[in-house]
């Protein structure tokens, strides 16, 4: 999952996972005080033996393959995740962007940008369809398709807390997104750094009002 700032504490917990394959571990223990960190005890690790309880339904039969694949899937997820979260801050820079472009007083300018604008704003409504599946269909009575993080998250979901080999449609669905991702994060790193980014610097060369992300520039 993505970071919060309430995580930035020295004393906030740390996210959890899935369970670990049976075996071997250590530990260690440290006090953080007054922005230290010093470790107590004779700063030599414990080893501990990490087993199953026993109590699963249906326990997999091999745990470093259920491993491996939550690995995985916890990867993808996270990549997904990422992609996902900048559609939407490039969907709130849109707003500003046509906000901006109210200011804007030179008709052939405002022309250009307001067709880039829309431009921008066509190539992200057909990303989030394939992130998030066509809304348009629940509109209409249709049972709506789903989309690429409906997917990763129902993998995830599936698999948190199951010790439980993975089933074939969660293999089927880990490896459809595993497919269909990267081209899609192509198309949006291209929007960031080619699109995005031209329309930043023809709203600054006018002199529109600042959105955020966007950096003055000074001219000597």
């Amino acid at each position: 999952n993505p970071t919060n700032e309430r995580q930035a504490s020295p004393t906030s917990s740390g996210p959890s996972s899935t369970p670990v394959v049976p075996g071997t571990y250590q530990v260690k223990l440290s006090l953080f005080q007054n922005g230290s960190e010093t470790e107590l005890g004779d700063q030599a690790a414990v080893m501990f033996n990490a087993k199953p309880l026993g109590n699963a339904s249906l326990p997999a039969q091999n745990q470093a393959a259920l491993a491996a694949f939550n690995r995985e899937a916890q990867e993808l997820n996270r990549k997904v995740n990422a992609a996902a979260s900048v559609l939407r801050d490039l969907g709130t820079r849109v707003s500003h962007f046509q906000a901006a472009l109210k200011s804007v007083t030179d008709v052939q300018a405002e022309r250009q940008l307001y067709n880039q604008i829309k431009d921008l704003e066509q190539k992200l409504a057909e990303i989030q369809v394939a992130f998030s599946g066509d809304r348009t269909f629940g509109r209409i009575d249709r049972d709506a398709e789903l989309g690429l993080t409906s997917f990763m998250r129902s993998v995830v979901r599936d698999s948190w807390n199951s010790l439980s080999a993975p089933t074939q449609t969660q293999r089927d669905r880990l490896a459809y997104v595993a497919e269909a991702f990267p081209p899609l994060l192509v198309k949006i790193r291209a929007l960031v750094e080619i699109d995005v980014k031209a329309i930043e610097d023809k709203l600054e060369a006018i002199g529109a009002p600042y959105t955020p992300g966007r950096l003055p520039v000074i001219k000597k």
